[in-house]
């Protein structure tokens, strides 16, 4: 008799067990990359480090791009993305990029199923194309060539330096002076590929005592092997400047220490602002 009650017990224990792990079953969401689409601001490549994502009211934080993503929830939920970006390819500064729209979904979850998807996100309203360079027919920088090395269409802008180059440097000016605005916010954007050498991004300005200056910013690019979409924060250099006016662009590459030469190339160079 006992056996038996033992028995049945143990069976609806395990049958409530069995429930108790299917309802624990999530749904998981894939995402490998992402893209932005296309608009009237000029060759829109990505650097997209990763994807910041809330579920309801469910903060998931931000999730490094390739990444699967368990969630424990069942049908049709309102997902919010937001893509993070490198602030001036730097490893350690990661920013919600705040000219990329925030993206709702509603994605039906399915416990054990898999969504294996590619966000596309699109630039807020508001923002405005300062500059556009695709370096397809000349290049709009002093100092500098075209090269048919290019990571979009035919055309990129090559740097060189070597010790004939003054101070063992290149330093490109582009070919006019920009109004920026000191309560916009700026972002320098383009693609470079440097098989040697140190590039830094940097503006130059005219002081209010009328002396030209040139603002550097936090950090500098490293040599690569491959094309890297860089997102350049021109509003940290226009705050330290402090005042609203007239800027010019400018790249300077130099030669590391112990290199006779360095060689940068800059494709889609763009200046957005919002």
């Amino acid at each position: 008799m006992w056996f038996r009650i033992l028995a049945l017990i143990l069976v609806v224990y395990l049958f409530i067990g069995c429930r108790k792990a299917a309802t624990e079953i999530p749904f998981y969401l894939k995402c490998d990359s992402a893209l932005i689409a296309s608009s009237t601001l000029g060759i829109a490549n990505t650097g997209i480090y990763g994807l910041y994502i809330t579920v309801e009211n469910d903060i998931r934080g931000t999730w490094q791009m390739p990444f699967t993503m368990p969630i424990l929830k069942d049908g049709l939920k309102q997902m919010f993305i937001t893509p993070v970006v490198k602030i001036n390819n730097l490893s350690t500064r990661f920013l919600a990029y705040p000219l990329y729209n925030v993206k709702q979904a509603e994605i039906n979850m399915v416990s054990g199923k898999t969504l294996d998807t590619v966000f596309t996100f699109e630039y807020a309203s508001g923002v405005k194309l300062i500059a556009n360079d695709e370096m397809e027919s000349v290049t709009n920088f002093s100092a500098t060539t075209k090269s048919s090395l290019a990571k979009n269409g035919s055309g990129s802008m090559m740097m060189y330096a070597d010790f004939t180059s003054v101070d063992s440097s290149a330093t490109a000016f582009y070919y006019k002076q920009l109004p920026f605005n000191f309560e916009k916010t700026t972002f320098l954007e383009f693609d470079y590929y440097m098989p040697e050498g140190i590039l830094a991004p940097a503006l130059a300005y005219t002081d209010a005592s009328g002396n030209p200056r040139i603002m550097f910013g936090e950090s500098y690019l490293n040599e690569n092997n491959g094309w890297v979409h860089v997102y350049y924060n021109y509003t940290y250099l226009i705050d330290r400047i402090g005042k609203t006016g007239l800027y010019t662009p400018i790249f300077i590459l130099t030669m590391p220490k112990g290199r006779t030469s360095a060689r940068a190339y800059l494709d889609n160079v763009r200046i957005l602002e919002k």
